[in-house]
């Protein structure tokens, strides 16, 4: 089936297929043109989901109640059981839809003046469409099991209908304006955006102690200059600026610490 349906619905199909796994089939009723089976499908531990499947022997067709297959157009997993509890070996065509068919752009139609028929028909349309309708099944099949459900439905269709004439009607006046205004409608010009330079790759983001370490600057202790310490100090390696010193001079204490420490 992957080599005959798109992605999208292959992968639809293998969800279904997989469930079928879980659905057992009990014959209820058969005559000479149809089988009525009880289809229980296992959805949880200790809960159960039935639904009712016929079989009309003339045209070889299986009709679930749950219509997946009207609405999806792939069959849904109570079919896939059904088959499978007839030993089918591959799906039969009439389950295959050409709409969900990898070759179904390739084939061109045409009229009986042999011009060719192009389908303008949007796709998403269709999917929508199944979908809406699947729920306003489901809708209806709740409403149905009371009165009350029935008339509250009944009412909400109605607001819901004449909503849409009065969207409709909008719209086409909308469209007539537009028409009959011609190119009034103002036009917005936007202009080009503001160039800017890029200032290029940024600089490496440093960590805390590189941000210390660069803010820390080295000072003698003898001559208080900055950007080197005693121990490389120019003025003391030379010999010349030795006699330069101030001997009177009030040593630090750090140098205390270190003429102690070397006595």
């Amino acid at each position: 089936m992957a080599d005959i349906y798109t992605k999208g619905i292959f992968e639809m199909f293998e969800r279904e297929d997989f469930q079928s796994l879980l659905c057992f089939l009990e014959l209820v009723k058969e005559d000479d043109t149809h089988c009525r089976y009880k289809v229980n499908e296992r959805v949880e531990p200790g809960v159960t989901r039935i639904k009712e499947l016929v079989h009309d022997k003339d045209a070889d067709q299986a009709y679930c109640s749950c219509q997946g297959f009207e609405f999806r157009g792939i069959p849904c997993r109570h079919i896939i059981s059904f088959l499978r509890m007839k030993q089918v070996q591959y799906l039969p065509e009439k389950y295959i839809l050409k709409r969900w068919m990898k070759s179904a752009k390739s084939g061109v139609v045409f009229e009986n003046d042999g011009k060719e028929v192009k389908d303008c028909v949007d796709g998403c349309i269709l999917v929508k469409r199944s979908t809406m309708c699947k729920v306003a099944a489901n809708l209806i099949d709740s409403a149905l099991l009371s009165a009350e459900g029935s008339e509250l439905l009944q009412k909400t269709f109605d607001g819901i209908r004449g909503k849409l004439i009065r969207l409709a009607s909008s719209g086409a006046h909308v469209e007539e304006s537009n028409e009959e205004g011609g190119t009034s409608s103002p036009q917005v010009r936007i202009k080009d955006p503001h160039q800017v330079k890029s200032k290029g790759c940024s600089k490496r983001v440093k960590g805390r102690h590189e941000k210390e370490a660069e803010r820390r600057k080295r000072r003698c202790t003898v001559f208080m200059k900055i950007d080197h310490d005693r121990w490389r100090c120019p003025r003391l390696a030379s010999p010349s600026s030795s006699s330069d010193v101030d001997v009177s001079a009030p040593i630090p204490e750090n140098m205390q610490h270190t003429q102690e420490h070397t006595e």
